[in-house]
Protein backbone atom coordinates (compact mmCIF):
# COMPACT_ATOMS: atom_id res chain seq x y z
CA UNK A 1 0.00 0.00 0.00
CA UNK A 2 0.79 3.33 -0.39
CA UNK A 3 0.23 7.20 0.45
CA UNK A 4 -3.30 7.62 1.99
CA UNK A 5 -4.70 4.28 2.19
CA UNK A 6 -1.41 2.79 4.00
CA UNK A 7 -0.99 5.56 6.22
CA UNK A 8 -4.88 4.91 7.22
CA UNK A 9 -4.27 1.61 7.86
CA UNK A 10 -4.10 0.91 12.06
CA UNK A 11 -5.15 -2.59 12.01
CA UNK A 12 -5.28 -5.90 9.86
CA UNK A 13 -6.02 -9.89 10.25
CA UNK A 14 -5.86 -13.01 7.94
CA UNK A 15 -8.32 -15.00 8.93
CA UNK A 16 -8.58 -18.57 7.64
CA UNK A 17 -11.45 -19.66 7.03
CA UNK A 18 -10.82 -24.14 6.55
CA UNK A 19 -14.97 -24.53 5.67
CA UNK A 20 -14.88 -21.76 3.18
CA UNK A 21 -14.38 -23.79 0.64
CA UNK A 22 -15.66 -26.60 -1.50
CA UNK A 23 -14.18 -30.07 -1.26
CA UNK A 24 -14.03 -32.73 -3.67
CA UNK A 25 -12.80 -36.60 -2.77
CA UNK A 26 -10.02 -38.04 -5.13
CA UNK A 27 -10.51 -38.06 -8.44
CA UNK A 28 -13.95 -36.49 -8.96
CA UNK A 29 -11.82 -33.98 -11.45
CA UNK A 30 -12.77 -36.40 -14.19
CA UNK A 31 -16.22 -36.49 -13.74
CA UNK A 32 -16.75 -32.20 -13.58
CA UNK A 33 -18.99 -30.77 -17.06
CA UNK A 34 -17.33 -28.71 -18.76
CA UNK A 35 -18.52 -24.99 -19.56
CA UNK A 36 -20.52 -26.04 -22.79
CA UNK A 37 -22.97 -29.14 -22.02
CA UNK A 38 -22.06 -32.35 -23.89
CA UNK A 39 -25.62 -33.26 -24.40
CA UNK A 40 -27.64 -30.30 -24.35
CA UNK A 41 -27.75 -27.55 -26.94
CA UNK A 42 -27.76 -23.94 -25.50
CA UNK A 43 -27.27 -25.26 -21.98
CA UNK A 44 -24.18 -23.47 -20.23
CA UNK A 45 -22.72 -24.53 -17.24
CA UNK A 46 -20.33 -21.99 -14.69
CA UNK A 47 -19.38 -22.48 -11.08
CA UNK A 48 -16.13 -23.53 -9.35
CA UNK A 49 -17.27 -27.25 -10.11
CA UNK A 50 -16.93 -26.50 -13.54
CA UNK A 51 -13.87 -28.25 -15.81
CA UNK A 52 -12.58 -25.13 -17.33
CA UNK A 53 -9.77 -27.00 -18.99
CA UNK A 54 -7.06 -27.99 -16.67
CA UNK A 55 -6.80 -25.41 -13.57
CA UNK A 56 -7.76 -28.26 -11.33
CA UNK A 57 -9.07 -25.70 -7.87
CA UNK A 58 -12.30 -24.76 -6.66
CA UNK A 59 -12.68 -21.19 -5.69
CA UNK A 60 -14.34 -18.01 -5.88
CA UNK A 61 -12.45 -16.96 -8.75
CA UNK A 62 -12.98 -20.17 -10.81
CA UNK A 63 -16.74 -19.50 -10.63
CA UNK A 64 -16.12 -15.91 -11.98
CA UNK A 65 -13.49 -17.14 -14.83
CA UNK A 66 -16.33 -19.98 -15.65
CA UNK A 67 -18.89 -17.56 -15.16
CA UNK A 68 -17.30 -15.42 -17.72
CA UNK A 69 -16.14 -18.60 -20.47
CA UNK A 70 -19.98 -19.49 -20.37
CA UNK A 71 -21.38 -16.25 -21.36
CA UNK A 72 -18.47 -15.78 -23.80
CA UNK A 73 -20.15 -19.50 -25.18
CA UNK A 74 -23.65 -19.06 -24.85
CA UNK A 75 -22.83 -15.75 -27.51
CA UNK A 76 -20.85 -16.91 -29.68
CA UNK A 77 -23.54 -20.11 -29.93
CA UNK A 78 -26.16 -16.96 -30.46
CA UNK A 79 -23.81 -15.79 -32.81
CA UNK A 80 -23.67 -18.51 -34.26
CA UNK A 81 -27.75 -19.29 -34.58
CA UNK A 82 -27.90 -15.39 -36.11
CA UNK A 83 -25.31 -16.09 -39.29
Amino acid sequence: FQGKVADSIEDFAVVRAPNAVSHFAPGSFANLPKTRAESLANWFHAGDWVDRGGHRSWSQEKALVTGYQAGRAAAEELERSLS
